[in-house]
């Protein structure tokens, strides 16, 4: 059974978008890059060459490429999850939870107390292998409290013709990032100003 961690939300930078449907959700965006990633349980089973093998004109993943380790590493920390190391810390608990509830994760659960997901990186770390991420959740019982720790690391490897139920892929897309509300405000103040000069220039 998986384990459902309801935590609170840890970051304004990601938010859940369309692909295919209003309200499907399989987009997770980070508003200060642009960059839209594909739910890791679309890519769920495939390896790394299948996957590769769709991403051109006309097939499925078209317009997504994959993300590179640290593009996948930025993600964790927009995320909030501010330990790379594999261990597990408290402090890595709502990132976790956050990239879990966004993208399609966890995708296999370790007895009664730890839920993970495997996603790959397009950034070789070897011969025709390459990085994946890691991402943990665990619940230790400590009566009478419960603590909830989180784990992140990107220094496993796969080859590229295997594949797992339990591992998906970091691919993505780019779209233009959100502007700021200073800039929002900047391009209003310059809007103003273009509008009072074309003025004087007409009663001139």
């Amino acid at each position: 059974m998986l384990l459902s961690v309801a935590l609170e939300s840890a970051c304004a930078d990601l938010i859940s978008t369309d692909l295919n449907t209003t309200g499907d959700g399989l987009l997770t965006k980070d508003t200060r890059t642009g960059f839209e990633w594909l739910n890791l349980a679309q890519t769920q089973g495939l390896s790394y060459d299948d996957v590769s093998s769709r991403l051109g004109t006309g097939e499925q993943f078209e317009g997504f490429r994959y993300g590179t380790r640290d593009e996948v590493a930025d993600l964790y920390r927009a995320a909030g999850i501010v330990d790379l190391s594999g261990a597990y810390v408290s402090a890595n608990a709502n990132g976790v939870a956050e990239l879990f509830s966004l993208m399609g994760g966890p995708l296999v659960s370790l007895g009664v107390d730890r839920t993970l997901s495997f996603g790959v990186t397009g950034t070789p770390s070897g011969a025709e292998t390459y990085y994946r991420g890691v991402l943990a959740c665990r619940i230790e019982l400590a009566y009478p409290t419960v603590n909830y720790t989180g784990s992140a690391y990107l220094n496993s490897s796969v080859s590229e013709g295997s594949s797992a139920s339990y591992m998906g892929h970091y691919v993505l897309r780019e779209a233009n990032p959100v502007p700021e509300p200073s800039t929002f405000a900047a391009l209003a103040g310059l809007s103003t100003f273009g509008l009072i000069f074309v003025r004087r220039r007409r009663k001139r």
